[in-house]
């Protein structure tokens, strides 16, 4: 049933239950992950060049499709919307205008957006506090809101941008009810104390005692230069199950540019980064084991795929498999 305010001049349409609006997020996920998969066939080389940046391509298309059909250009609805019968109105019945529209879903989708999102730069402190905080405070409020206020069943972003959802069939009603003073305040305190403790996380709590730093900076270093890497992550991690001294671990994890189509290119990457670890670590024969993982990914947001590829063995295994012919 399509959207028409015109229906209904002096009553408004009851709020949409928050079964139905979960259906219609079900749904309308669902369907852009169909399209991401689809970019993704067919355009999958340039995909995995581009690994974590992907998400430039994926955003635009999410906030494009909701922005627009969640406005008044839309009817107030998305695919998932009409299937389950619901749309987004002002207080007065109204369909939206697009600007607030794309304020509304920028807002949602900020935090789901955010998460996971292995870009470089957010290695540096403050990005990665940025980060920490609009994924744990804004999804935090937006979380509770959407699920505890059953007032007027309004998440954050329909609180901060005045949109209601509703049903479009049911009784009508007068007015929509207030949502309760309580709610705004609990999900400012929850953006607060998340803020609070990402900043704490990134700028205080030290950090996971391993090796002595210049033991694993220069490999770090050197692979980071290589430029053949989106992320490069190098630990030191104890062996499980060993007392009372636990051996150690070297872990270096990458995330390849590109996709390595064969075995032989795989195997290839796996014995250059292990040949590199052994040359570029000092004090490397500390070290019991040494694992050597390379992700071939690429992320859309809407959509993503990924292979994992390792191989680990001891120091002097590793040594002794390099120098084979």
């Amino acid at each position: 049933m399509p959207f028409d305010p015109s229906e209904q001049p002096a009553n408004l349409l009851p709020l949409a239950s928050l079964w139905h609006r979960a259906a219609a997020i079900i749904f309308d996920s669902l369907l852009l992950g169909i399209v991401g998969h689809g970019l993704g066939w067919f355009f999958w080389s340039t995909w995995y060049q581009i690994g974590p940046y992907g998400r430039f391509v994926g955003l635009p298309i999410m906030l494009l499709y909701f922005g627009l059909l969640n406005s008044h250009l839309g009817g107030g609805q998305t695919v998932g919307k009409r299937f389950v019968k619901i749309a987004v109105c002002n207080a007065a019945g109204q369909p939206i205008g697009l600007a607030r529209s794309l304020l509304r879903i920028t807002i949602l989708a900020t935090p789901f957006m955010l998460v996971g999102w292995a870009l470089p730069v957010f290695e540096i402190d403050l990005l990665h506090w940025l980060q920490l905080s609009l994924v744990w405070g804004l999804g935090s409020a937006l979380l509770y809101t959407i699920i505890f206020n059953k007032a007027s069943g309004q998440g954050w972003h329909d609180l901060l941008c005045g949109s209601y959802v509703v049903h479009l069939e049911g009784q009508r009603v007068a007015s929509y009810p207030p949502t309760p003073a309580r709610h705004s305040r609990l999900a400012m305190l929850m953006i607060g104390l998340a803020t609070g403790l990402a900043g704490f996380l990134t700028f205080v709590q030290p950090a996971e005692p391993t090796t002595n730093t210049s033991t694993l900076e220069p490999l770090r270093h050197t692979l980071v230069a290589q430029n053949r890497f989106f992320t490069v992550r190098v630990t030191d991690r104890p062996l499980p199950g060993q007392q009372p001294e636990p051996g150690r671990l070297l872990d270096v994890v990458v995330w390849h540019k590109g996709y390595l189509t064969t075995p032989e290119a795989q195997n290839t990457l796996l014995n250059d980064l292990a040949a590199t670890a052994l040359a570029e670590t000092p004090g490397i024969d500390q070290f019991e084991l040494l694992n050597i993982s390379v992700i071939l990914a690429y992320d859309l947001g809407i959509a993503q795929r990924s292979l994992t590829i390792s191989a680990y063995q001891s120091i002097p295994a590793w040594r002794q498999s390099l120098a084979a012919p």
